[in-house]
């Protein structure tokens, strides 16, 4: 008999994204890797983002809702998510992107490679509004070249990464009280970076486009200019300890 293939907890926190969420959510149904649950996060969303997604539960039982009793920000929802979830592997997901089928698979299958790495990321395409890609955003060039060119450290892994696109081993969690454990509105998935990077914890970024992340007008410029100043401070801190 073959064993089963292990669970993979998804955590999508959710703020006024109905327009974007259904195929955020079916792009995570979808995938190739079926031993999944998708855990959405809604934020106290003031549109139909809730409805939307419970609209899911009908048809597959692999989601699971959760609302928030007041607007608490993402970190809250991503610490809930870990609390909610029952999968080995933990995977990030914003709910206005979109992940390629063969996303999960991938990622599981480098893992289960390279023991020494615990957090593999992916790489992706900036998509608009309406889902086509987006190719003169002021950054596209800058975003070009570091996927073409990764940027190294010394064991040669990949650190210009995409937290939203992340999958990690659940057990890593074990070294830090709360993974995100600061209530900052702005920068939690970089705050959440440096202290994976101060563990020592590895990091590698598959050179495969198996991500969306969409820009609209939804969301907050900080929220835009999020994932380049990551990539920014990621590159930062590898050269300071190098």
């Amino acid at each position: 008999m073959k064993n089963k293939s292990p669970l993979i907890s998804v955590i999508m926190p959710a703020y006024n994204v109905e327009a974007y969420i259904g195929q955020a959510i079916s792009s995570i149904l979808n995938q190739t890797h079926k031993n999944l649950e998708l855990i959405v996060i809604d934020d106290c969303s003031t549109d139909r983002t809730g409805a939307v997604a419970e609209s899911y539960i009908k048809k597959d039982s692999r989601v699971r809702v959760f609302y928030n009793e007041k607007n608490s920000k993402e970190w809250f929802c991503r610490n809930l998510g870990i609390e909610k979830a029952k999968g080995d592997y933990i995977a990030w997901m914003d709910a206005d992107d979109v992940a390629v089928r063969t996303r999960l698979v991938k990622q599981l299958q480098f893992l289960n490679k390279r023991r020494d790495v615990d957090i593999v990321g992916t790489y992706f395409q900036l998509i608009d509004e309406t889902g086509e890609p987006i190719k003169n955003h002021v950054n596209h060039n800058f975003f070009r070249g570091m996927l073409t060119k990764p940027y190294t450290n010394d064991h040669g892994l990949y650190l210009a990464t995409i937290p939203a696109s992340y999958l990690f081993r659940r057990a890593i969690l074990s070294q830090f009280k709360k993974p995100y454990h600061r209530p900052v509105v702005v920068g939690t998935d970089t705050d959440f970076v440096f202290r994976v990077m101060e563990k020592n914890i590895l990091i590698y970024n598959l050179p495969e486009q198996l991500y969306y992340y969409r820009l609209h007008d939804g969301q907050s410029t900080n929220q835009r200019n999020l994932t380049f100043m990551i990539i920014s401070l990621v590159r930062y801190a590898v050269d300071c300890r190098r």
